[in-house]
């Protein structure tokens, strides 16, 4: 909850501080990026020594983006994801049974 409420506030205060010109949410921004970042890093590590170990990838993912934004990690957050989704695509395109023998 603590780094959806932090993701939050970090896109509120950037849109109010970009968007609308006010800096005083710069500070704002600042902290929900951090607080983001570094929740969603320990979320991929929480999720790593668990049996979840395959989900490790989505937090982990977005903690590096969120850490990276200004210097170019929504790139990296672009490849990141559409590999995700080739993963899925394939994993759901495979057959659930075996071959069939007659």
């Amino acid at each position: 909850l603590v780094v959806a409420v932090a993701c939050a506030l970090a896109g509120i205060a950037n849109g109010l501080e970009d968007g609308l010109g006010l800096r005083a949410f710069g500070l704002a921004y600042v902290v929900g990026v951090m607080v983001g970042a570094g929740g969603m890093l320990v979320t991929a590590v929480a999720f790593w020594r668990s049996p979840a170990r395959p989900l490790t990838f989505v937090p982990a993912v977005g903690g590096l983006v969120m850490a990276t934004v200004n210097l170019g990690g929504g790139v990296l957050g672009l490849v990141a994801w559409l590999g995700f989704g080739a993963i899925l695509v394939r994993e759901r395109s495979k057959p659930r049974f075996g071959p069939v023998r007659t």
